[in-house]
């Protein structure tokens, strides 16, 4: 493809995000100097981005630390719950039922495998709309992180 000396545009939201990468919380009067804007431009951004989610602020004393929200683990902890609680409901079940423990837990592991491959289609689906590479590892990363393996 030809360079048609094109430059991404990037905002100072962009450089915010992008300072952010990979850090442990700082302080914002640290990022607004390393950044060469104003503590108030940083604040009203850091504002919006809380309530987006997008970031995260931590007060030591009155100091605020910023940081970015790592979406993937939120997202994996949401899963998480989810299917623990799924899990619950579906041993509640089988107690009630007087289903023996063992039995369950096989029964458990049988019903998620069932759950899980209904879910390929939509899966590669998804993978093919996005451009991803590698969607056959992507379904078996995927398949071992629900079956806790």
């Amino acid at each position: 493809m030809a360079d048609l000396g094109l430059k991404r545009i990037e905002t100072g939201v962009d450089e915010l995000i992008q300072f952010l990468k990979g850090k442990k919380p700082v302080d914002m009067n640290v990022v607004a100097k390393q950044l060469k804007m104003s503590s108030s431009a940083i604040q009203k951004w850091v504002d919006f981005l809380v309530e987006e989610k997008i970031m995260g602020v931590d007060y030591k004393f009155t100091k605020p630390y910023i940081y970015l929200i790592d979406k993937k683990d939120e997202l994996e902890e949401k899963v998480g719950r989810e299917l623990g609680n799924y899990k619950k409901k579906f041993e509640n079940a089988a107690k009630k039922k007087a289903v023996p423990e063992n039995k369950t837990a096989y029964l458990w592991k049988e019903h998620l495998v069932e759950k899980v491959e209904e879910k390929q289609e939509f899966f590669y689906q998804q993978a093919k709309l996005r451009n991803l590479e590698n969607i056959d590892s992507l379904w078996e990363e995927y398949k071992q992180r629900v079956m806790g393996k």
